[in-house]
């Protein structure tokens, strides 16, 4: 099933590719296909959703962060934790 940060992920990447990137007009598709496998980009969109997985988890139970706010949540206080999260985001 495809989330949301997956849709923005899939997109900013896109553009990236297909708007940013040198290679594709320089390289034949073979060549392109191994650039792209070298390419930092991967690496940059799994640390993207590992930390939006982490704030999920942190903030699951908890309306209390900016996370929720973002994602249509309400802000009724909270736990610790969150407010952790949150003066670490800010």
């Amino acid at each position: 099933m495809e989330t949301r940060m997956d849709r923005i992920t899939t997109r900013m990447m896109e553009h990236i590719c297909d708007n940013l990137c040198k290679y594709p007009d320089q390289l034949n598709e073979e060549e392109l296909e191994e650039k792209c496998a070298e390419c930092k980009m991967g690496k940059y969109v799994c640390d993207i959703l590992n930390h939006h997985n982490k704030c999920k988890e942190i903030c699951e139970e908890c309306t209390d962060c900016r996370w929720q706010q973002l994602n249509g949540g309400t802000c009724k206080g909270g736990k610790a934790r969150c407010g952790q999260f949150v003066a670490e985001r800010e």
